[in-house]
């Protein structure tokens, strides 16, 4: 739009570019309403799945869009053919998702971090409940040993929630149906239904798509984990490994025992172990260990022995090696410049936990009782 000095018309194209941005409000605000009255009553507008609309369906849409642009009329023929049209699919494409799939929730990851995830995940677990909350996919469960609590939470930027849930996996399933290579360069779609986990595999190399669907299971948990109990706890004793450091203790270790004392000094981290053929000890020294934090007066309110606390050199704890194992399986998704914190109390149970920039937000905390 252009004025008789040859500049544009900024006053007229503003007040057009509020009149699309209150229409694109109306349509998306009739578009939800619809939607959620069509969802409640289980009616579908389907003729066949996925998304060929009745024609009594699709008349009624036409003539409500008829009415909603006569408001605007500075609307051109061919912008109300783009409009009706763009309208069109995103309404077919969420009708389909909330109708026919039945989703809970969307979430996007990059396809070969997702994988590896899962398959490294499947190596220590054979099932899951997954559960969908507003903000984020949550799993809470036990390895069939029952030695170790595992506290997952996935969260990306394309996260989009559509309704509350809990969906059971086998693993080894769910990381065949998420198989890629690093070299696909794919991008991975899942839409979690209520029975039933929708992927979408898109290679950028290859140009390609491919869409995957896996059964879920019924899954029930043996008894309730009180993971607000172990939010609780104060840790006097944290640090940060790498997971080349990780794999050296691992590789050095289970010489004489299944067994693993730590002592968190103020300067200092040691891994003993103890056995009746030998010992064998490693330590790093706070220059060489990332945020070694000691601060036993953490403790104060819970011990009335300030005296000791005010002496106290180090803190200790035992645990199991299979501990270590399980923390370097998950731990091997980390790049170099990622670390695993370990926070420590005695007779406390060891939490280690892992951020997997990745995946979004994820995160994985792991819990393990003290021995001995």
């Amino acid at each position: 739009m252009v004025n008789n000095e040859g500049n544009f018309d900024w006053e007229n194209l503003s007040d057009k570019g509020k009149l699309e941005g209150q229409l694109k409000e109306e349509l998306g605000t009739w578009k939800k309403n619809l939607i959620n009255r069509l969802v409640e009553s289980g009616e579908s507008p389907f003729l066949q799945k996925p998304n060929q609309l009745s024609n009594e369906f699709k008349n009624s849409i036409e003539t409500q869009l008829d009415e909603i642009f006569l408001g605007f009329s500075f609307l051109t023929i061919d912008e109300k053919g783009h409009k009706r049209q763009r309208f069109f699919i995103e309404l077919c494409y969420e009708l389909d998702l909330l109708i026919n799939r039945k989703a809970c929730c969307s979430i996007e990851f990059e396809g070969y971090a997702i994988y590896t995830f899962f398959k490294a995940l499947s190596s220590l677990l054979d099932e899951v409940e997954i559960k969908i909350y507003q903000d984020k996919l949550y799993i809470l469960t036990m390895d069939p040993l029952r030695i170790v609590i595992f506290e997952i939470i996935l969260v990306n930027t394309t996260f989009k929630f559509y309704k509350e849930s809990m969906i059971g996996f086998n693993l080894n399933d769910l990381q065949k149906a998420l198989k890629c290579k690093s070299s696909d360069e794919s991008k991975i779609n899942l839409i979690f239904g209520k029975d039933k986990l929708y992927i979408s595999i898109k290679s950028k190399k290859f140009h390609s798509h491919i869409e995957r669907e896996l059964n879920c299971i019924n899954f029930h948990e043996s008894g309730k984990l009180d993971i607000e109990e172990l939010h609780t706890i104060k840790y006097p004793c944290c640090f940060k490994l790498s997971k080349e450091k990780l794999e050296y203790l691992l590789d050095n270790f289970g010489l004489y025992s299944e067994i693993i004392k730590i002592r968190c000094y103020k300067d200092k981290i040691s891994f003993i172990e103890l056995g009746e053929s030998g010992n064998n000890e490693i330590s790093w020294n706070s220059n060489s260990i990332s945020n070694v934090f000691f601060n036993p007066h953490l403790l104060k309110e819970e011990e009335n022995r300030s005296e000791e606390l005010n002496n106290r050199k180090y803190y200790e704890g035992i645990y199991s090696l299979d501990f270590f194992n399980m923390t370097y399986k998950m731990a091997n998704l980390l790049d170099k410049s990622e670390l695993i914190t370990l926070s420590m109390k005695e007779k406390h149970p060891l939490k280690s936990e892992m951020i997997f920039p990745k995946l979004g937000d994820t995160i994985l905390k792991l819990y393990i009782s003290p021995r001995g």
